[in-house]
């Protein structure tokens, strides 16, 4: 099947907007439209942090090599997962991994669904920073809508992704939207900053409400068939 690939690449810029939202469609001519927040519509049926599969939820504390340790709820956590969805963040440093759970490539978080749609809400508290040398985060569903929203849990939080790609969102039958809201989110990337690939006859869109999003790398926008 034909796909359409559209790498969005915000060089430099940073990409506010207010209440209500609005969202650049690259598929309707890189035009601004105003939306509403995409709701998480589907957990992932694979979830994969750090190299850790956190699927089945729980707690996390994160050291400086980026390797994560199961604990308790009671201890200082630096990553906690409910099983339903939501990915919470918190003063946490995650590298980039890699497995057949991965598709062998290299990602500081993985979320995908083969069978349906996937959705990954991920809370921030405080700073947290990815470093991957293949993929900051990406969300991928085979056969239907992928996207990926961050934002803000208690209290103020950020995120920085380092990677050869930072973030990518990939389908082949349906949508794909990435949502930022009321955190700002950095991403530096040898390669696309943000990337997203859909079918060929569905849309992509990249939506900031209340927060920021700057992305560097060296390939700007496109499509491909």
């Amino acid at each position: 099947m034909k796909k359409r690939i559209a790498a969005l690449l915000f060089a430099g810029i940073l990409a506010l907007a207010p209440a209500g939202g609005k969202a650049f469609n690259p598929t309707r001519g890189g035009i601004w439209q105003t939306v509403s927040a995409v709701e998480p519509r589907s957990a992932p049926a694979t979830l994969v942090v750090g190299g850790e599969n956190v699927l089945n939820g729980g707690y996390w504390t994160t050291d400086t090599d980026g390797n994560l340790t199961a604990c308790q709820e009671s201890e200082d956590w630096n990553v906690h997962y409910d099983g339903q969805g939501k990915l919470t963040l918190k003063d946490a440093y995650i590298a980039g991994d890699s497995s057949s759970i991965t598709q062998n490539q290299t990602v500081g978080i993985y979320a995908s669904n083969n069978s349906g749609d996937v959705s990954l809400t991920i809370e921030l508290v405080d700073e947290n920073e990815i470093f991957s040398y293949g993929f900051g985060i990406y969300t991928y569903s085979q056969n239907g809508d992928a996207s990926l929203t961050i934002m803000e849990g208690e209290g103020n939080g950020s995120l920085t992704v380092t990677g050869s790609h930072g973030i990518q969102i990939q389908n082949y039958n349906g949508e794909a939207a990435l949502n930022i809201l009321d955190v700002d989110v950095a991403v530096k990337s040898s390669r696309c900053g943000v990337r997203m690939q859909t079918g060929a006859d569905s849309t992509a869109s990249v939506t900031v409400n209340g927060g920021s999003l700057t992305a560097s790398g060296d390939t700007g926008d496109y499509f491909g068939g």
